[in-house]
């Protein structure tokens, strides 16, 4: 026992060597850095903290070996960082820690040398205009997580949310054929199932559609762990509708367990609405954003025309009450639901595709997740070519339905409302018909009553 004591004491003092000699960080160092972060995100808040002299000269102690000694410089640097006399970094210094901390060469210096200069250049305007440079902990954490959510993503997804009808589907074929990724769509899945009787149900599907997420997250990480930092993201467009909190939860709660975030993913929530959405109370009796009627008969309409070109949703009469009984049910992401995605767009369903797909692109350059992602203006007209691609694809789909299954339809629709309302008309005939009848009778039972008073007397 007491040997086996010895050689892992032995094989401790061995390893700390090694590890000051390679310039391991020391523990204390590490402490200073959330935990949820991934290794790149690591590197970025260290190469902030080191650009501190008195955190700097506490590492290089305890690179010496002495680290109760940089123990102690690091502790009193810190409370001066949470007194009131010091003054936080900025924006500019986060930037450029993070661009320091990316293995992009050159380019990397460049952009560190640019976000020093920011640096310099806000901490003297600052000083011009004789602001108060005090810092506070939820300020510095707050530049912190900012700069950490413009590192750039080793993998995206795209998760869409709207009602049927409103354009998910296109918009992701679209950015799919100019940027890539895979499509997750529920629709194919649904259908699919239907072709081989698979029952089951919604509830089912709803699990199919998490297995095949799961699935999806597991395949993309191992793919972007593979290919390293160099290879720009893999994209997952997930088109669902994903209106209620328990949809998008599934979502959230399969990203977390993958541990997206930690492995350096990104989540993008895409959010279908109309300029006639006002504020409203739910079914949960919060307040939140609603869908107005404006936007269903769009979604329907949409739904009429498009016809049988769609796998699964087919226009019938039902169409617009069930559009309206999901409406109503739809949640609005709350406050706390939108922290859980790294960032959310809000897109008007009533633009045309090329004009959306405009939109996400611009947010995604925005955030900075895909450094060598173009602006819109240089992608439109590859957006409009995928588009007009589409419209296509779906009206030879349309043509091929027609074909198949006999009349258009919206021709369909429109006899089908017809004959209902023959049917009504034909009742209000018989009805006016047998009204006439018993008038006739009463008042022929009523000239038999005064023929017969006559009589009497």
């Amino acid at each position: 026992g007491r040997r086996a004591t010895g050689d892992g004491r032995r094989r401790r003092a061995t390893g700390r060597a090694a590890r000051a000699s390679a310039g391991a960080t020391p523990p204390f160092a590490m402490a200073l850095v959330p935990e949820p972060c991934s290794s790149h995100e690591q590197a970025a808040l260290l190469a902030l903290l080191l650009r501190r002299p008195a955190v700097a000269r506490a590492v290089g102690l305890a690179m010496e070996g002495r680290q109760e000694q940089g123990r102690g410089v690091l502790v009193a640097d810190l409370r001066e960082v949470l007194g009131d006399g010091a003054s936080p970094p900025d924006e500019g210094a986060l930037a450029a820690a993070a661009a320091a901390s990316s293995p992009e060469g050159e380019e990397g210096g460049d952009a560190a040398a640019a976000g020093s200069a920011a640096a310099s250049s806000s901490s003297g305007k600052r000083a011009a205009s004789g602001e108060p440079s005090g810092s506070s902990p939820a300020k510095l954490r707050k530049l912190t997580l900012s700069a950490l959510q413009r590192l750039p993503a080793t993998c995206i997804c795209i998760i869409a949310s709207g009602l049927h009808g409103c354009g998910k589907s296109t918009l992701c074929n679209v950015l799919q054929e100019v940027m890539g990724g895979v499509w997750l769509n529920n629709d194919e899945m649904e259908a699919r199932r239907r072709e081989a009787g698979s029952g089951g149900g919604s509830s089912q599907m709803r699990k199919s559609f998490n297995v095949e997420f799961r699935a999806l997250l597991t395949k993309t990480l191992a793919k972007a762990n593979k290919a390293g930092r160099d290879k720009e993201a893999y994209l997952i467009f997930v088109d669902r509708c994903n209106t209620t909190k328990c949809m998008r939860g599934d979502l959230l709660n399969e990203l977390k367990n993958r541990q997206w975030r930690k492995r350096g993913g990104k989540a993008l929530l895409v959010d279908f609405t109309h300029a006639s959405d006002t504020f409203g109370y739910g079914a949960d009796g919060q307040l939140s954003k609603r869908l107005s009627e404006q936007h269903v008969a769009l979604c329907a309409g949409r739904v009429e025309e498009r016809g049988r070109a769609h796998q699964t949703l087919q226009p019938t009469p039902k169409l617009r009450g069930n559009l309206q009984s999901l409406a109503k049910a739809a949640d609005a992401p709350s406050p706390e639901e939108g922290a859980q995605f790294d960032s959310r767009v809000s897109v008007d369903v009533s633009l045309p595709p090329p004009e959306l797909a405009a939109q996400v692109l611009e947010h995604l350059r925005g955030a900075g997740w895909l450094p060598n992602l173009k602006g819109a203006e240089e992608m439109r007209p590859k957006l409009e070519v995928a588009w007009q691609a589409y419209q296509r694809a779906e009206a030879k789909w349309r043509e091929g339905a027609a074909l198949d299954d006999g009349p258009a339809p919206h021709v369909e629709f429109l006899a089908q409302c017809r004959e209902a309302h023959d049917r009504e008309q034909a009742q209000e005939r018989a009805e006016l018909a047998s009204a006439r009848i018993r008038a006739r009778e009463l008042e022929k039972a009523a000239a038999a009553s005064a023929a017969a008073a006559s009589v009497s007397s």
